[in-house]
């Protein structure tokens, strides 16, 4: 009774800010506040029943192990991680909430298991070194030990990972980063505003930690009041006098050292504003998340203006790639393309210099249905469709509107490409396009209360991360394999 009584007080409240938002920004507040606790509240009403991100498939579900991994090539180009979560390979992790990861050798099979403990990782927040804090709005009734869950990972070279980790019981829904031990204990948590993809950058930084093996750069957000700088808002809002944004993102990279200090803080917005390049903003999906940073690659190599050390971006809304200086943090290039939404951008280096490769969220090229991993030749702006191709199977062609990313090999002769909500991940051949392996992160979740009428089926999750193993930084051995067609 009392909890439903809760639920009504919330319902009201919405419906009061919904009112005062219709003319105020300080009812947008209200709105979004009330719309938060109204998640927290249904939330603990709701029955714990509820299997979320994916769903079942016609694939025995004692057979699921088996089948998350299908090779077509003799090996894969390296070990790789297969990043899980809440309720995510139990039968790995027993006796835990899931699987925050899965370790595969080359030869396709399984080698290690990282559980998550979520309870653990308040006790090592690491409390200095922010230059502001951060401020969330988190559902009535959240705790972090039943609501934190894994939204994406990278290794170190001693097998740690670091973890972004999330909740969609919070307003942003980015709870921070932390480092975790192949036992999955967490050495470090930051709650910092770190989301979408951390990048170890094993020695390869410039300026502030330079040649640390350890340090992590992971794009980071803080919200702000009002709208974004010289944006205009929506014709709508403008014709009821309204400015479109109570508030907005800001986004900025963190350089953080191997025990959670932060060493440097890289104004990301800033560095757009004070370019030319700065009307862009203006181009997003969002006004009030203008850029929606969602990778960062640390180049290890250099020529047409870019050098080792610098650091590549990949800004959703605009539909843009930027290179930032690895030393002073200021815009140097710009990149756009037939790409559009695009996420994970990644460095293939070579004699004459950097190939990017991205998962290009919308793109189209020769009719293909939209979803594939391309390649971008930063000097002259040429791109080559990598996957999928004409050969490519149906059944692997890779479908993500709004998630994905890449990950290149240590030698750069492959890189494997994942898409969130279609649960599939395929590694092809740089050169020719040609899958070389799948990925699939299916579960026997026949103990889960969800499951039920369901028991005899594998449950495919969505698709969070998937990274080779921590290597030497991805070198071509020859220019041919990068030459657009």
């Amino acid at each position: 009774m009392r909890r439903t009584s809760q639920l009504l007080f919330f319902v009201a409240l919405l419906l009061g800010g919904y009112v005062a938002g219709s003319a105020t920004d300080g009812g947008k507040e209200l709105l979004a506040v009330a719309a938060n606790a109204l998640r927290g509240a249904w939330e603990s009403l709701a029955s714990p029943a509820e299997l979320p991100g994916g769903r079942f498939v016609n694939v025995a579900a004692r057979d699921a192990a088996a089948h998350r991994v299908q090779l077509f090539a003799p090996a894969l180009a390296g070990p790789v991680l297969m990043a899980g979560g809440r309720h995510y390979f139990k039968d790995r992790c027993p006796g835990f909430v899931g699987c925050l990861a899965l370790e595969y050798d080359r030869r396709g099979r399984f080698a290690h298991a990282y559980p998550f403990r979520p309870e653990a990782y308040e006790a090592v927040l690491v409390h200095a070194g922010l230059a502001e804090p951060v401020g969330y709005e988190q559902a009535v009734g959240f705790d972090f030990g039943r609501h934190a869950d894994v939204f994406a990972i990278d290794g170190y070279s001693n097998g740690d990972l670091a973890v972004v980790l999330h909740s969609r019981l919070s307003f942003p829904p980015e709870l921070g980063i932390a480092r975790v031990d192949r036992d999955g204990r967490p050495r470090w948590f930051r709650a910092d505003g770190s989301h979408h993809w951390p990048t170890v950058a094993h020695g390869r930084l410039r300026g502030v930690g330079a040649g640390l093996p350890d340090a992590v750069v992971v794009p980071s957000r803080r919200m702000r009041a009002g709208p974004p700088r010289d944006t205009r808002p929506p014709r709508s809002d403008a014709k009821f006098g309204r400015n479109g944004c109570a508030r907005h993102f800001v986004e900025y990279l963190h350089v953080i050292d191997g025990a959670g200090a932060l060493l440097r803080e890289v104004a990301v917005a800033d560095a757009l504003h004070d370019s030319r390049h700065a009307p862009l903003r203006r181009h997003g999906w969002n006004a009030c998340d203008p850029l929606h940073l969602n990778s960062v690659a640390v180049l290890t190599g250099g020529g047409s203006g870019l050098a080792a050390g610098d650091l590549l971006v990949s800004l959703r809304g605009p539909s843009a790639l930027a290179a930032l200086d690895g030393e002073d943090g200021r815009l140097k290039r710009i990149w756009r393309g037939s790409f559009y939404g695009q996420h994970g951008a990644r460095e293939l280096a070579g004699p004459a210099g950097p190939t990017f490769l991205l998962f290009d969220n919308w793109g189209r090229e020769d009719g293909y249905t939209a979803g594939r991993l391309l390649s971008l030749d930063p000097r002259s702006g040429r791109e080559r469709t990598v996957f999928p191709n004409a050969s490519s199977p149906g059944d692997m062609r890779i479908r993500s509107r709004l998630r994905g990313g890449v990950s290149v090999a240590p030698d750069g002769s492959r890189a494997i490409v994942h898409a969130h909500k279609s649960g599939l991940a395929v590694e092809v051949d740089v050169a020719t396009g040609e899958v070389t392996a799948a990925f699939r992160p299916l579960d026997d979740v026949s103990a889960h209360p969800g499951a039920a009428g369901e028991l005899d089926k594998a449950f495919r999750w969505n698709m969070r991360d998937f990274r080779y193993v921590a290597g030497r930084p991805a070198r071509m051995g020859t220019r041919a394999a990068l030459e657009p067609r």
